[in-house]
């Protein structure tokens, strides 16, 4: 992979579901998280202790999942009310996020706004638990803390 991306011209045009400064920028970012969150599963599989992951990318992988993945067009307009609004708070990086769930999708944005439950945590712990790889034990959660369980029920990353 990294052969390949190195090696691609750098007007290369090709296929990307999200925006990005150019497909060869997309997809260097979308396979570099990628291989992050397959690099943990195999750690934990292998009973070895996850290797740390610096804030910055952290961050990085955060607004992408978040923003990016989750921030996708849905097909249906959104439906039903708002079922909660979670605010991720990363305390050692500068950026923060917000989360509305609704009855059939999610609508994530940058910065924190209004939330019925806040979840501070370091980037690479929030990066962890957003995937779901990592458990809420340790965090500093704060408002209706229910809404983490909606949220690893509902909030998976699908390709439909």
């Amino acid at each position: 992979m990294v052969r390949t991306l190195s090696g691609a011209p750098r007007d290369l045009r090709c296929w990307t579901f999200l925006a990005a400064p150019s497909p060869l920028a997309f997809w260097a970012r979308r396979q570099v998280h990628e291989t992050a969150i397959h690099r943990v599963d195999a750690q934990v599989a292998a009973g070895q202790p996850i290797t740390s992951i610096a804030s910055r990318f952290a961050a990085d992988g955060i607004d992408e999942l978040l923003t990016g993945l989750f921030g996708r067009e849905a097909p249906d307009p959104p439906t039903g009310e708002v079922v909660g609004i979670i605010g991720f708070e990363p305390t050692d990086w500068t950026a923060g996020w917000t989360v509305r769930i609704l009855a059939n999708r999610l609508e994530a944005a940058p910065g924190l706004g209004p939330c019925d439950v806040t979840i501070r945590a370091s980037a690479e712990v929030l990066y962890l638990l957003l995937w779901n790889r990592r458990s809420e034990a340790g965090l500093d959660l704060t408002g209706r803390v229910e809404l983490l369980e909606t949220w690893r029920d509902r909030c998976r990353v699908t390709w439909s």
